[in-house]
């Protein structure tokens, strides 16, 4: 799990992750954001699954951040 995945270091960790073969859960507040590094990534490496969760973790609680992600499973 990347948060903050949209954006400098939190991009550039995913596409690092990826290029080794692991699959990722992108998590940000930006949906369209999400969609587009999302997209980005699949394209440069069609291997991985990559799924992104929508939510503001600064308003969040973990456990409706895990709940998020055992429904994206």
């Amino acid at each position: 799990m990347i948060t903050i995945a949209t954006d400098r270091i939190g991009k550039a960790l995913a596409f690092e992750f990826v290029s080794k073969g692991l699959n990722l859960v992108l998590v940000g507040r930006n949906p369209s954001k999400l969609e587009v590094t999302s997209r980005e990534i699949r394209k440069a490496i069609e291997e991985v699954e990559v799924k992104s969760i929508v939510i503001d973790l600064a308003k969040c609680r973990g456990e409706e951040l895990v709940d998020l992600i055992d429904k994206e499973k």
